[in-house]
């Protein structure tokens, strides 16, 4: 049996802070305890070795078979268990006694003979635990260390991974920024239409949602092992516009371990993303986020959603950060174009009931492309780009009408105004006795030659062709009667 070691007080005074809040720094759970030491894995790290791929859940401290593993927190022995024969014995200490919910440090890759603690003792920040096992496979030797949470006593292995351990250790120096690997193509991203798997071709025009693929990496403390990074942001921008950054991903707080590893990393035929003793190799993929730093299955919704941006180049920038300060960016010229419909409806304000001859133009585009209305006034403009534009609206005996509209645009309407000379039924410019004839051919005899503009030989306003639009209109080609007016609309 190895002596308790005596507590030792060191960075307890200072202050970290975590995605859960301020906490108490601790130390590291291997000597030297408030040096920081190399890593073999990293908190939400991908990891296969053979089954199911998971995040992995903690932290890997490199230590030698046979070190001393120290507890970094006053507290309660919650539980002595292996999860997988003698490789995976750990001790896991809670803040608290009892049987209810706190939180709590865990310790995993004990040598079982060596473990010197039972659950239910009380040990103070310090106290030896045991030795690191031999680990037979890479020279892997290493501490399991993480937070957790958990209720009851004793705790069974079904505890959550609620933190990184690195937002609390008191010393994270680390001289290794995170890198940036080429995809495919020799390019620093890869892009694909959300959620599928076909990658688009280097140089591609993107449309629609888009998701964005970059391949990093980092180490801490090791000249061989790869690791995730802590933290990595994407940003879209140009001369007058940016995103963000947003948040991608960052590994702290609650790990759901054995879930949404896909919504992490890209793993297929093409961008195959590898976490085991041979290969390390991580395709992020770094739209798959609402935000937050918790993943979540609804995250892989999420997408570079470029129908939102104009049409033109923009440049792509992911970067990402570890815990000890280390910062890295790379970026990317790309292209978008969207194209969109814009419909509606356009229609008389005076209620003309035949709206066919209203032309819909976009004056400011190349070639002001324009629709005819149908009938029913409703018209459709295909290949709009995103943005303001100006629709203009035009028919025989209307104000021209302009109107500025944003691309994309749900439900576009636009009231006309009248602008023809009442009783000119032929719209010919003149009051003469052909619209007299044409007013009592339409009246009586059942003519569908209306006027034109329909409402035009409605003299008297009451919204109906009839004897008295024939006399008011006689009286002002024959008698000189003052000249009628149309009404700006009709109520």
């Amino acid at each position: 049996m190895r002596p308790l070691q005596p507590r030792i007080v060191g960075l307890l005074s200072l202050f970290v802070l975590s995605g859960w809040g301020v906490a108490l720094a601790i130390n590291w759970p291997i000597d030297p305890r408030t040096t920081p030491h190399p890593l073999g894995n990293s908190y939400g790290e991908y990891q296969a070795y053979g089954g199911t791929p998971y995040l992995h859940p903690g932290i890997d401290v490199f230590g030698d078979p046979g070190q001393p593993v120290y507890a970094v927190k006053t507290g309660y022995v919650k539980a002595v268990l292996t999860t997988s024969a003698d490789l995976h014995w750990r001790v896991a200490i809670g803040d608290s006694a009892g049987t209810s919910a706190c939180d709590g440090w865990l310790y995993a890759h004990l040598d079982q003979p060596t473990i010197q603690v039972m659950p239910g003792d009380y040990v103070t920040e310090g106290t030896y635990l045991g030795d690191l096992v031999f680990w037979p496979v890479a020279n892997f030797h290493h501490c399991h260390f993480v937070k957790i949470r958990n209720v009851g006593f004793p705790w069974s292995s079904n505890w959550a991974f609620i933190a990184n351990p690195l937002d609390e250790l008191s010393d994270v120096t680390d001289n290794d920024p995170p890198v940036f690997n080429m995809v495919n193509g020799g390019v620093p991203f890869a892009f694909f239409p959300n959620n599928s798997h076909a990658y688009l071709p280097v140089s591609s025009t993107l449309s629609g949602p888009i998701d964005i693929i970059a391949r990093i990496d980092d180490k801490i403390g090791h000249l061989t092992w790869q690791l995730a990074p802590y933290r990595i942001t994407y940003q879209v921008y140009n001369d007058t516009f940016s995103t963000g950054p947003i948040t991608s991903v960052i590994f702290t707080g609650q790990l759901y371990w054995e879930q949404n590893v896909n919504v992490v990393y890209q793993d297929d035929a093409t961008y195959n993303t590898y976490g085991d003793y041979n290969t390390r190799d991580y395709y992020f993929i770094v739209t798959n986020t609402d935000g937050d730093s918790v993943i979540e299955s609804s995250d892989a919704a999420a997408a570079w959603h470029t129908e939102n941006f104009n049409n033109g180049p923009w440049w792509v920038k992911v970067t990402a950060y570890d815990r000890g300060g280390n910062v890295t960016a790379d970026s990317m010229s790309v292209n978008t174009a969207n194209f969109f419909t814009v419909a509606g409806t356009a229609s008389p304000c005076d209620g003309d009931p035949d709206t066919s001859g209203i032309l819909i133009t976009a004056p400011e585009l190349p070639g002001s492309p324009q629709t005819p209305a149908t009938s029913h006034g409703s018209f459709s403009l295909a290949g709009m780009t995103l943005g303001r534009l100006r629709l203009q609206a035009a028919k025989t005996g209307y104000e021209t009408k302009d109107t500025v509209v944003n691309v994309p645009v749900g439900a576009w309407s636009l009231r006309l105004v009248p602008n023809y000379l009442v009783g000119d039924c032929n719209h010919d410019g003149a009051w003469d006795v052909l619209d007299v004839v044409q007013l009592i051919d339409v009246i009586f005899n059942g003519s569908v030659n209306f006027p034109v503009p329909y409402w035009s030989g409605d003299l008297d306003r009451n919204r109906v062709f009839d004897i008295l639009d024939i006399v008011a209109l006689i009286d002002v080609v024959f008698n000189g009667a003052a000249l009628p007016v149309a009404p700006v609309c009709y109520p």
